[in-house]
This record gives C-alpha cells, sequence and structure tokens, in this order.
C-alpha cells in the first residue's frame, strides 16, 4: 500500500514537472504605429500614454492580443502599416487613397477640429482659403488637412516633424500661422508653459473622424476590433473618463 501511495506521489510530481517544462500560451502580438498626437497617443518617460492608447488596449485585452505600440516619425509610421512591417496605424483621417492601402475599422476613434492659430498679439481676419494667400502656414509632415488645404498652391507650408516644433516655430515668429487640432494645441501650450501667446483664428482649415487602419498584408479580425472599439468608447463615455467626441 505504502509503495503504491509512493509511485502515486512519484507520477503526480512528474507530471507537474513536466507541465511546468510546456511553453505557456503566449497572446498574438500585434504592433500598433503611431506618431505623437497628445492628448491622444504620445510618450511619457518611454512608456506610450494617452486616450487612443488606453482604448486599443483595452479591445486588445478582450481579444487576447498583444499590442506592442512604437513611435515614429508619421510618414514611416504609414509606410509600415503599407508594407506588413506593422499591424496597424493611428490615429489618421480617412481618404480615398488610404483607402486603397488599408483596411479602416468602421468605427471612428476621435473627431479632430483643425484649427487656424497664431500669435496673440497679431490681429489676422481670415474668412476664406483665399484669405491665405502669401501666407507661411506651420503644419505636420505627411499629416492631411482636408482636399482643398493639401492641394491649395496659395500660400507656402512649414513643414515640421513635431506639434511642439509647430508651436516653437509660431513663437519665434518664423510662420503667419499654423494649423493644428484644438485639444493638441491646448495640450502642447500648457506644456510649454505659453498659454495666453498663441490664439485660435476664427477659421476652421478642416473637421474630420479619425480612424485605425490596419496593414492589408495582415490577419486581422476588423469586424470584431471596430465593434469592440465602439463598445470601450461608450464605456470611457460613461465613466466620463474622456471628453466626448
Amino acid at each position: 500500500m505504502n509503495k503504491k501511495r509512493s509511485l502515486i506521489i512519484k507520477l503526480t510530481f512528474a507530471a507537474n514537472f513536466f507541465l511546468l517544462l510546456l511553453p505557456a500560451a503566449v497572446a498574438e502580438e500585434k504592433i500598433f504605429v503611431f506618431s505623437e498626437f497628445c492628448p491622444y497617443e504620445y510618450m511619457e518617460k518611454g512608456k506610450e500614454d494617452g486616450i487612443n492608447i488606453y482604448l486599443i488596449k483595452q479591445v486588445c485585452s478582450r481579444m487576447g492580443i498583444e499590442p506592442v505600440f512604437r513611435e515614429l516619425p508619421w510618414k514611416r509610421a504609414l509606410r509600415n502599416a503599407e508594407t506588413g512591417d506593422a499591424d496597424a496605424v493611428f490615429s489618421l483621417f480617412k481618404t480615398d487613397e488610404r483607402e486603397k492601402l488599408y483596411n479602416y475599422t468602421d468605427n471612428n476613434l476621435n473627431t479632430v477640429k483643425m484649427v487656424l492659430f497664431t500669435n496673440s498679439d497679431r490681429e489676422l481676419k481670415i474668412e476664406s482659403m483665399q484669405d491665405l494667400k502669401g501666407f507661411n502656414i506651420g503644419v505636420y509632415r505627411g499629416s492631411s488637412y482636408g482636399y482643398i488645404f493639401d492641394t491649395s498652391f496659395i500660400f507656402t507650408r512649414d513643414v515640421a516633424n513635431s506639434n511642439e516644433n509647430i508651436i516653437k516655430k509660431q513663437l519665434n515668429r518664423r510662420t503667419d500661422a499654423f494649423v493644428m487640432d484644438e485639444n493638441v494645441d491646448e495640450f502642447w501650450l500648457g506644456k510649454l508653459n505659453c498659454t495666453g501667446l498663441i490664439k485660435p483664428v476664427n477659421f476652421t482649415i478642416f473637421e474630420s473622424k479619425t480612424y485605425i487602419a490596419f496593414s492589408k498584408l495582415s490577419d486581422n479580425n476588423i469586424k470584431l476590433f471596430s465593434s469592440l472599439l465602439a463598445e470601450e468608447k461608450r464605456l470611457l463615455d460613461k465613466q466620463h473618463n474622456y471628453k466626448k467626441q
């Protein structure tokens, strides 16, 4: 009886030992690329942060996906998703040209309002795009500001690699005005301690929804991802954890 019991104990120990040697189930990794777009997505002390980062993490958790976030220059981020070096890129506007390159989620992330800004001590009266003739306008490299703005040749575009640099150029009067989302501008003015030095011009350049776009070369359940994204946005709205877009 003692021998039998001893054998059972040994077999149980052996079985548990081999189970420990088996590889643990690993969540599927998906690479999400983005460019700094505070307060929606950005890096803070080497860690990704922002409203959209949170939403994507929540959706991925429910889908058994391990999201890997990589901050890149915007043009490179778009290119990586196009070539399949990344599974998805965010946040971007939906255009006819981009729809040929990526698979968009049905539900959007945010709605952004691109407004014209200038120095607080400067008076600009802008009532139409034609009033920008001869201006030097600060813009973010690789970004779209709507068809009319993107295809216009009546003003000069001063291209910067970050929103921070766009604002710094304006403070140094290297540009006449710049285009930026209202929330992004507010974030950076506070961070740079220059609130009151920049003001909005009463003219909206472009207002549109932003999305997550998946690579056509990546295997993704976009329908489920989009559905869960809508649910997570509703949950956040109910919890008052973010400004309703």
